[in-house]
Formats: C-alpha cells, structure tokens, sequence
C-alpha cells in the first residue's frame, strides 16, 4: 500500500522551488539565474553559487557588460533562492519556524535591502558569469531579523565585482 502525503507536506524539488522563486522575474522576461544554485553550510554560514546569463537585460539595451542595475537582481534572485532552501530544508535555526507558505508570503514585501555597497573591480561578461552568496551574520528579535551578507560575481575572463547587502526581514515567523 502507497501512502501520499498531505499537498502542504509536498517538499519540491530544487527545480520546482527555482520555478517558484523566479516566478516574479518571468513575466519580465529577467530570469538571470540559470538554475538552481548549489546551498551549503560552510563554517556555520548559509552559501550558495549559481550560473548567470544576461542575454538581453529586462530595462535597458544591452550595455556589453554586467552593470549596477543587474548586480542587484541578480543578488537578489541568488539570495531569495538561497533563503527558499533554507526554509524547505531547515539548514540555519534563523528558518527553523517558517513553511515555505511564509517564506511565499514574505518573499517580495518583507525581505528589505537596507543597506549596500558594491564595487566593480573589472567588467564581468553578462553572458556566463558566477554569484556566490554567503550570510555573513544573522541578528534576531521577535519583529526583526537581520542578515548581513556578501556577494561576488565573477566570470572566466578575470571578471569581477563583489558587495556587502544588509537585509531586513519584517516580522519573521517565530516559533510558537
């Protein structure tokens, strides 16, 4: 006899959280990551890395490199992926008490950039470049949590850029 799970214990895959976490990029034709990036825990810090492909920008004709505008949506769609997978598998205690249905809630109106500084140290092709995300530092309270990370991107040609991005997550589901 074949048991099913109830819908709301469905776990997806890495391909259907991908599909679901670029669903706000889509239908701007801006799904700049080309996959599910690889989530790790590495020294007690939340990482990932993804491939990137900007083949025509979304906003603006194509400038011939990786520029400001698409640093920020590509940390973002590597970080909402990387937050997305630490929910569903419970890697950091900061997640312990989310479902995916809050991460879903929370993704676009209470996960907030308060704070960036980037810095372009060579131009990286936007054709096939590298992200790779790592929080640095988690601070919690009941109405606030806070996630210091950084970024890097870089490409096969000696490429790069990299930045610090303090977020803000509003009103983060708590343990009961």
């Amino acid at each position: 006899m074949t048991m099913t799970l109830p819908e709301h214990h469905h776990q997806p895959s890495d391909t259907e959280l991908f599909t679901r976490v670029m669903a706000p990029y889509a239908a701007k034709r801006a799904i700049y990551l080309t996959g599910p990036p690889v989530v790790t825990i590495e020294s007690g810090h939340l990482c990932s890395t993804g491939r990137f492909s900007i083949a025509e920008p979304c906003y603006i004709d194509d400038t011939g490199h990786f520029n400001a505008a698409e640093f920020i949506i590509c940390y973002n769609q590597l970080m909402y992926h990387t937050l997305a997978v630490a929910v569903r598998d419970e890697l950091t205690p900061q997640f312990a008490a989310w479902t995916l249905e809050d991460y879903w809630a929370k993704q676009l109106p209470d996960v907030l950039i308060v704070e960036m500084s980037s810095r372009f140290t060579r131009p990286i092709a936007s054709l096939a470049f590298t992200g790779t995300f790592t929080v640095t530092s988690v601070m919690a309270t009941s109405r606030l949590l806070v996630l210091d990370t950084e970024i890097g991107f870089t490409d096969d040609t000696g490429g790069r850029c990299s930045g610090t991005i303090r977020l803000a997550v509003v009103q983060p589901p708590v343990k009961q």
